[in-house]
């Protein structure tokens, strides 16, 4: 499917080569042209032309989409976003059906983890930085994939649980729980555990 550009909105140097390498590591037809962007910037409409005179342009993304001067793009399953600002700071987020954020990550200035987070989900932001010439952190190269009952432990420390697990959540903990200091550890409890945790698991991490 072709999408269209229209807009005369215009990225700055800085953003565009942050905004190409992203895009390319995801095969967007516009990224995958030999384009280049001159130091005063160049408009969305320009590099739509661009793509649309090559063949790849019959298909696929012809240009970044942009709001209020922030360049956007969420992958056609939801599970990886980012936001790329005209000096070139970026923010990419990886998502999960029912669970919403998993990871997301601030050029050099904060990574966030949450604890249901795998090595899977990890995986395309690391890419993305390798891409980009970014060190990894440590946040990320350290997430270790984790049994259900790890995950319920971990989440039930977290002030704001994710949206539909916190009833199920509530439901375990409260039918075991013997008291404030308790951690379920019983086989049953791993299972349930780990029924809950698969329900907010995803095995893909593609476009």
């Amino acid at each position: 499917m072709t999408e269209t550009v229209t807009t005369e909105a215009q990225l700055t140097k800085a953003q565009f080569e942050v905004v190409k390498t992203l895009a390319a590591q995801h095969y967007h037809a516009w990224a995958m042209e030999d384009i280049t962007c001159p130091k005063e910037g160049i408009s969305l409409e320009e590099i739509a032309r661009h793509t649309a005179r090559s063949q790849r342009g019959k298909w696929g993304v012809q240009a970044p989409t942009m709001s209020k001067g922030i360049v956007q793009h969420t992958t056609s399953n939801g599970r990886l976003s980012w936001h790329v600002w005209p000096d070139g700071a970026f923010e990419i987020v990886v998502s999960r059906p029912k669970v919403g954020e998993v990871i997301s990550y601030t050029s050099g200035l904060h990574t966030s983890v949450l604890p249901h987070a795998r090595v899977r989900h990890a995986a395309p932001l690391i890419d993305c930085l390798n891409a980009l010439g970014f060190p990894i952190p440590a946040k990320l190269t350290s997430i270790r994939d984790v049994g259900g009952a790890e995950i319920l432990r971990r989440l039930s420390r977290l002030e704001t649980l994710p949206r539909d697990l916190s009833q199920a959540l509530e439901d375990v903990w409260t039918n075991h729980k013997e008291g404030p200091d308790y951690q379920p550890i019983s086989a049953e409890i791993e299972r349930r555990a780990a029924r809950l945790a698969a329900e907010y698991d995803v095995d893909t991490d593609t476009e």
